[in-house]
């Protein structure tokens, strides 16, 4: 991508699926049951796929199924259940296409699970985000086989994509406000809305 977009609906999320990758998709298991509220709002196979393999990592899936507190509230869900409201709260704040859309649900997820995950991070000798981005990578590579465009966007929304690219993404910092009040209101950590830091 080596245009500026002047709005979010002129990016390209045209899926480009390799024979691999229906064959991946053809042999994949159910989804663990605790996942099925996150990926029952996803349409999209290869962003189903993606956040499939990101929860599936041994280290996040311990803390999604923790129990936590709603909202310092006696009613107690899985932490999985508190990013889900969150992604839904950022996506329905910040109207776009249904793919943009779904991107911004997915950038909200992995921005909470930044900070769900911060507390055994601290020790690692790396960032929060930068950790997240370790753990999602190869999910990443993959989803950059099935769907360019909606793998480019996330990284750019996560602080993890190309600095000379920043100008591409049009209302980058709409979407990072939305992310971070969504975020606020799900009861977790409130990032900076100006978050954009760069792993490279």
């Amino acid at each position: 991508m080596n245009r500026k977009y002047k709005n979010l609906n002129q990016i390209r999320f045209t899926a480009s699926i390799k024979p691999s990758a229906v064959n991946r998709a053809i042999d994949r298991p159910e989804p663990q049951p605790w996942m099925r509220g996150v990926l029952d709002d996803l349409s999209d196979e290869a962003l189903r796929d993606f956040v499939t393999q990101v929860c599936e990592e041994q280290v996040v899936a311990r803390e999604l199924i923790r129990k936590v507190s709603w909202r310092k509230t006696p009613e107690q869900i899985l932490c999985i259940e508190q990013l889900h409201r969150a992604a839904v709260f950022a996506r329905t704040w910040l109207p776009s296409c249904p793919k943009t859309g779904e991107v911004i649900y997915v950038s909200t997820f992995l921005q909470g699970l930044v900070e769900v995950m911060k507390p055994h991070i601290l020790n690692s000798g790396c960032t929060p985000l930068a950790q997240i981005f370790t753990i999602a990578r190869s999910a990443l590579i993959r989803l950059d086989e099935q769907a360019t465009g909606s793998a480019w966007l996330i990284r750019h929304v996560m602080g993890w994509g190309l600095e000379d690219e920043v100008d591409l993404v049009p209302g980058l910092s709409e979407i990072h406000h939305a992310i971070a009040k969504a975020l606020g209101s799900a009861g977790l950590k409130k990032i900076s809305p100006s978050i954009n830091p760069r792993l490279h």
